[in-house]
């Protein structure tokens, strides 16, 4: 419950699995009755981080999605 409820209404720096992409997510406050949902479907142990923003039951409290423009020096 704590897990989530850390997310609930704040922002998580995310990367993704296939291009590594990081991203900043803002959230909206979860209810407490979707965290228990995700807590009883064991989302937690399926994915790094604990939390998949793309999930049906927490997309809709993503309220932003924000990629973070990454720079690598060119080589000499």
């Amino acid at each position: 419950m704590e897990f989530y409820q850390g997310y609930s209404g704040g922002q998580a720096a995310v990367i993704g699995s296939v291009l590594v992409q990081p991203a900043e997510v803002c959230f909206y406050v979860i209810p407490e009755e979707v965290i228990d949902s995700l807590i009883e479907e064991e989302i937690t142990l399926n994915v790094a981080g604990g939390l998949m923003p793309q999930h049906p039951l927490i997309f809709p409290f993503v309220e932003a999605m924000l990629l973070m423009n990454l720079r690598f020096p060119k080589n000499s």
